[in-house]
């Protein structure tokens, strides 16, 4: 799939919980009007001021039951968020000093809690993240309150306080935003987080392709729409929308957990077998193996075979895009829907020629560093050339009408080894 393709796959689903939560934001008055008509207005507000409460626990939960600390993390501190700006806009008093700065910290902590992502939730790690985030947050309060100012400035040498209390002022400024700050710098640098936040996840997202990169733009977007609009109603909205968002990204990833090979990007075996049942009545079914692959692995070491596995899957994935599978190991499979084998045969042999004929360029691991005037060298013999060829069988339901897809499977993986029995590097068909 191109690069284009899977970045909008991933951003899809954020993209529209966004839009649906700003059609929500601009026709808002409208529906509180409609809602009064219906004498339901107040019942449903005072629900939709704790919703975000429920949508965002139910998605920390969802976060430690999938052993994603990371969404668990950002989610906890999103409830934290939403309860502290709800009380500063209530009573308008010093919880405005975490509200504005967690607010301005809000990119930098999703960047901390996403690489927490992989790690045990119940794990001495974890504790140290609960440890980080609250004297994180003890730390801004005193900041908002001038503790650490007034405790630091008097043990300063004279001619370095003006120095200090200029630093201080600029990070007050940053920190604890509002409408009434005029200073040009802490818009810059609130701005420039939010780029450094957005541009983090953003070339996470093209390298990996991975929901969770696209969960948090998504989630950055929703609550830096909060903190930026003077609409009251959109902290409910946004907040409800980030949890949906976390929820969206994490069904995405057990899904592509379970449909989708880890290492090579394409679909594995229990996408193929979601696929065998709606192949209708006629198909045909190539088994396609890497010839030599155990001792390729041997010469080269795993490392390498794991890199030609990709290489190979890359290009199944460009010639017969989704269709392409794989099986196991260095078995891959191939569904030709609508197809019989005399027709898929000239695909199939057009691919093995055209992977026999490229050569791989294989990076050898495990090098010892090298000095500067042989590091030319040792560029050029790290790097080696090889050839890969592949053995295929194919099957088809109309030479074996009435046999189940994974029969027909059989049949093509027996197809498979009669070429290797003729030598290999060619389309064997049953």
């Amino acid at each position: 799939m191109p690069l284009f393709k899977r970045l909008l796959k991933a951003l899809v689903v954020p993209v529209l919980i966004l839009a649906i939560s700003g059609l929500l934001s601009v026709f808002w008055s409208k529906l509180v009007f409609l809602l009064f008509r219906l004498h339901a207005f107040t019942d449903i507000f005072g629900f939709l001021t704790v919703m975000p409460y429920f949508i965002l626990s139910a998605s920390a939960i969802a976060g430690a039951r999938y052993n994603n600390t990371g969404y668990f993390f950002s989610s906890a501190y999103l409830i934290l968020l939403y309860f502290l700006n709800r009380l500063y806009s209530v009573e308008q008093n010093n919880h405005v000093i975490l509200s504005n700065a967690f607010f301005a910290l809000s990119p930098l902590f999703f960047i901390f809690f996403s690489l927490q992502s992989r790690k045990r939730f119940l794990s001495v790690r974890t504790l140290n993240n609960l440890a980080f985030v609250f004297v994180a947050g003890l730390l801004v309060y005193l900041l908002g309150k001038n503790v650490l100012s007034d405790v630091i400035e008097p043990n300063i040498p004279f001619r370095f306080r003006d120095g200090f209390l200029f630093i201080i002022e600029k990070i007050d400024a940053f920190l604890f935003l509002d409408s009434s700050t005029k200073d040009e710098f802490a818009y810059a640098a609130r701005f420039f987080l939010i780029f450094i936040g957005f541009s983090w996840f953003a070339i996470r997202l093209a390298m990996k392709h991975d929901p969770d990169s696209a969960g948090y733009l998504g989630v950055i977007a929703a609550i830096m729409t909060v903190f930026y609009t003077t609409k009251p109603e959109n902290e409910m909205i946004f907040f409800s929308s980030a949890g949906f968002i976390f929820m969206a990204a994490l069904l995405e990833a057990s899904f592509m957990k379970a449909y989708v090979d880890e290492l090579t990007g394409i679909g594995g075996r229990r996408s193929l077998e979601d696929a065998m049942i709606n192949l209708g009545k006629k198909y045909a079914i190539a088994m396609f193996d890497i010839d030599h692959f155990k001792k390729f692995n041997d010469t080269y070491g795993h490392e390498a075979g794991d890199q030609v596995l990709k290489l190979v899957a890359t290009r199944l994935n460009g010639s017969f895009g989704r269709n392409a599978y794989r099986y196991g190991g260095e078995e891959f499979t191939v569904v030709f829907p609508g197809k019989n084998a005399k027709e898929a045969f000239p695909l199939l042999d057009s691919f093995r020629a055209d992977l026999a004929d490229h050569k791989f360029i294989i990076r050898e691991t495990g090098r010892k560093k090298s000095s500067a005037n042989k590091r030319g060298q040792e560029k050029s013999s790290s790097r080696k050339s090889v050839v890969i060829t592949a053995s295929m069988g194919v099957a088809d339901s109309i030479a074996f009408p009435g046999e189940y897809p994974k029969n027909i499977m059989k049949i093509a993986d027996q197809a498979l080894y009669k070429s290797k029995q003729a030598g290999r590097n060619c389309v064997s068909i049953a």
